[in-house]
């Protein structure tokens, strides 16, 4: 996907894996959260919500109305891109194997 994205962060949270980025459009900036939950192996739920970071407050009923609905799916496909090539890396018993492939996955992944 060639798209305009939103540069995004990884954040440990309880619970499962989740990114911010911040939407920034008509109504001005807003903190997303894209979270990954594991409900079963290998079976994850993906939410997409608003997220206040001061106290990590989540809203999944909130109609933002930014004006930038093309730009957050392509920052979602980024960031569901990035969970799986993470998680790859985080199971995979045969990464080191592959040093040279995985060097940019390791450090990005382990950070």
């Amino acid at each position: 996907m060639n798209k305009p994205f939103y540069s995004f962060e990884e954040l440990i949270l309880e619970g499962g894996y989740a990114y911010t980025f911040e939407s920034v459009g008509k109504q001005g900036s807003i903190t997303k959260l894209v979270f990954f939950q594991e409900i079963e192996p290998d079976l994850y739920n993906l939410a997409l919500v608003d997220f206040d970071l001061a106290t990590q407050a989540i809203d999944d009923m909130s109609i933002s109305d930014n004006q930038d609905m093309a730009k957050i799916f392509a920052t979602v496909f980024r960031i569901v891109t990035d969970f799986f090539q993470c998680l790859a890396y985080r199971f995979s018993e045969h990464h080191r194997k592959h040093n040279i492939e995985t060097s940019a996955i390791q450090s990005h992944c382990t950070q």
